[in-house]
């Protein structure tokens, strides 16, 4: 059974609900299921219940957390199952390539009258605030870029993700993404000069009247137009159709969350991107793996014989920034950098204005 509650989400230590398995499993969780499988050379992985009695077969438990909250427990089973897993980084992609299915499964799922309504309120609040990721040069530590973060209210227990994949099943995902936006732009012209501003987008809510209206007011010449790696494109070309007179009127696509999963860079050859984002998944525990080192080394060169720009996610301390350094990688964001930059009223523009670039003491 899976170990999975359909929407929002649940402390690690409450059982999971055990009647969703066939709306989970009939989607994109079983596609990822299939390629951890095949990559890893298991008998099979099943996402369980958290007191699912254990199987006689050689197997592992692996408990799927992200943001230190339990969303299931994926079981693989096979001969060394445990060493095939052992690795950090190889437990990071299955991580982040199941879970990504799960929230894809569920967002497709239909909402219910409360779930609505929650997401409503916040659009009609405009309560979605505002939080600026800065994007620096790691060699010299120079801000080039900020990426727009959606702030939600804290009283409700739920990721931004969480938020997001609710919104697309209650049917409200465009809207949400559009106020989001707004926020974001409203921004432009306080950035220094130079600076871009990156803001995500899904290939649904681009193909939008919504969000094509508001880029269509704005200058585009420093906005950076995040797709992820796992977001589902049903047309390509309609998809490149859209984003050309975006192009052209200088706006950059980045791919975000490049390494995140297992799946082929095709994503990143259909879109043609300028900017390829290096996930964090990837850049976590990098200087001390040799199998992350090398899948960073072959990303990067394969960015640039595209001719995108490398931009290195999640950096977290001093050792996961040199080891980018060494492997040539030229941006990065993360904590480490630089603290997220808060739009106050009180302080904004000003913060920005007045941040200087720094590297470690964020």
């Amino acid at each position: 059974m899976v170990g999975l509650l359909p929407r929002g989400v649940r402390l690690a230590t409450t059982q999971p609900a055990r009647d969703t398995a066939d709306a989970v499993l009939a989607g994109k969780t079983a596609a990822a299921l299939q390629l951890v499988v095949e990559e890893l050379g298991l008998r099979r992985a099943i996402l369980v219940a958290a007191d699912e009695p254990e199987s006689e077969c050689e197997h592992i438990d692996l408990p799927l957390v992200r943001d230190g909250i339990e969303w299931a427990v994926l079981r693989v089973v096979g001969p060394n199952a445990a060493q095939r897993t052992a690795n950090p980084s190889v437990r990071s992609l299955i991580t982040r390539l199941v879970l990504d299915g799960m929230v894809a499964d569920v967002g497709g799922t239909e909402a219910d009258g409360d779930d609505r309504a929650a997401v409503a309120q916040v659009l009609a609040d405009n309560s979605l605030e505002l939080a600026l990721q800065p994007i620096v040069e790691l060699d010299s530590g120079r801000i080039v870029g900020v990426e727009a973060l959606s702030r939600f209210p804290t009283n409700v227990k739920r990721s931004t993700e969480g938020w997001f994949a609710l919104a697309g099943a209650a049917g409200l995902g465009v809207e949400l993404e559009a106020a989001a936006l707004r926020r974001a732009v409203a921004v432009i012209d306080d950035l220094r000069e130079g600076v871009y501003l990156s803001v995500n987008v899904s290939p649904r809510a681009l193909l939008s009247k919504e969000l094509q209206e508001i880029l269509g007011d704005i200058p585009l010449d420093g906005i950076v137009l995040e797709i992820t790696e796992h977001a589902r494109v049903a047309d390509y070309e309609a998809l490149a159709d859209v984003l050309q007179p975006f192009r052209a009127r200088g706006a950059r696509v980045a791919v975000d969350d490049t390494g995140s999963g297992f799946a082929s860079l095709r994503h990143v050859l259909r879109l043609e991107p300028e900017i390829v984002k290096l996930d964090s998944s990837l850049t976590h525990h990098i200087d001390s793996d040799a199998v992350l080192r090398a899948l960073g080394y072959t990303l990067k060169a394969f960015a640039g014989a595209i001719g995108a720009e490398t931009v290195a996610e999640g950096i977290e301390n001093e050792r996961e920034l040199y080891a980018l350094r060494f492997l040539g990688v030229p941006y990065g964001q993360g904590f480490f950098l630089h603290q997220a930059l808060e739009v106050d009223p009180d302080t904004w523009p000003e913060q920005m204005r007045s941040a200087a670039p720094r590297i470690g003491d964020g």
